[in-house]
């Protein structure tokens, strides 16, 4: 298993501190006032960790600052590794929606108050339960690219693995009961961190990507249970499988998993969570909880592609391929992989 170290423990907490200041230095220098910058969560380690950070403004002003920050992240190797991603660009006409897009979870932002403080209440359970579960089915593609990479013996990312990792471990907490206690076969997200940092000659790249996949595997079945209890379909799944692109195959199953060949990945998803991902394809449902979601995206997406920024909230499928189709056919046809079309 080829798992490349691209961790680098020459980073301090001041170090992120700075770099975030740089990024303010950008927003200010395009007039975008602090808080309209928020920054999700806190640098718990060091040289692992990444900045996370939200920006409202004018379409006009996002796309400057798209080109900044990339410029910025082409200059300094530093700002590069600390925002291991692009930000999120919000743009100001659709932030009364943005809450039914992401969960805006751990969020602060400079100066007073959140832009967002009014209109998160707005939000119902069943509606933030729905976005938990959109959030996990993107884990599950992630999971299934680097299954592929496995197969083709590809490097991986640690990095990615344990920022995978602490995602998945969210995922497995807003899923489980009050007071449930992980497998045995599990390790917290802090204490896999910590034995990574402390360079433990026990923590084999074997162990690491076990420890992946078992608390995939755990999550997965406590995400069945809280799509059951959660998700109410109501019609029947008018089909058993989706084509999502060249490589990935969903179809509907009694438990959410990840079958993976070298080429082509099937993913299974419980009936609740298949029938969001099959009702996103079409763009309607008859699922109350679920229509305010379906319109947001939609609205959000039509004003993105005008003003040419990219859509970066996460959505429960990726873009479907149809001129793949046969391709996959032909390829299905030359692999052990059961047929869902």
């Amino acid at each position: 298993m080829l798992i490349q170290n691209d961790l680098n423990f020459k980073y301090s907490v001041d170090n992120y501190e700075a770099a975030k200041q740089v990024f303010m230095d950008i927003c200010h220098s395009l007039d975008i006032p602090s808080n309209k910058v928020g920054f999700f969560g806190k640098v718990g380690f060091p040289g692992i960790s990444d900045i996370d950070v939200l920006v409202i403004s004018s379409p006009e002003k996002l796309k400057k600052l798209n080109q900044l920050f990339k410029r910025q992240q082409a200059e300094s190797s530093d700002f590069k590794y600390l925002f291991w991603h692009s930000p999120v660009y919000l743009i100001e006409s659709v932030v009364e929606v943005a809450h039914r897009l992401h969960t805006l979870q751990e969020l602060s932002f400079y100066g007073s108050g959140s832009p967002f403080d009014a209109i998160k209440s707005k939000l119902t359970k069943q509606e933030f339960d729905i976005l938990n579960i959109i959030w996990f089915i993107s884990l599950i593609h992630i999971m299934s690219d680097l299954y592929r990479k496995i197969q083709n013996n590809n490097p991986i990312s640690l990095r990615l693995i344990l920022l995978l990792y602490s995602n998945l471990m969210h995922s497995a907490l807003e899923f489980s009961e009050e007071n449930s206690v992980l497998p045995i076969n599990v390790l917290s997200s802090n204490d896999l961190r910590a034995a990574i940092r402390k360079n433990d000659s026990l923590l084999t790249n074997d162990l690491i990507w076990n420890q992946c996949n078992n608390l995939f595997v755990y999550t997965a079945r406590k995400f069945d249970i809280y799509c059951k209890k959660n998700v109410a379909i109501g019609d029947l799944i008018p089909t058993s499988s989706l084509i999502i692109s060249k490589n990935i195959i969903m179809g509907v199953g009694e438990k959410s998993s990840i079958d993976t060949d070298r080429f082509i990945s099937k993913l299974k998803l419980n009936p609740e969570a298949f029938r969001l991902v099959w009702d996103y394809y079409k763009g309607r449902t008859s699922m109350a909880n679920y229509t305010k979601y379906l319109q947001a995206s939609l609205a959000c997406k039509i004003e993105y592609n005008y003003h040419g920024i990219p859509y970066q909230f996460i959505e429960p499928i990726r873009d479907i391929s149809s001129p793949f189709k046969r391709k996959i056919l032909r390829l299905l046809n030359r692999t052990q992989l059961p047929k869902l079309i």
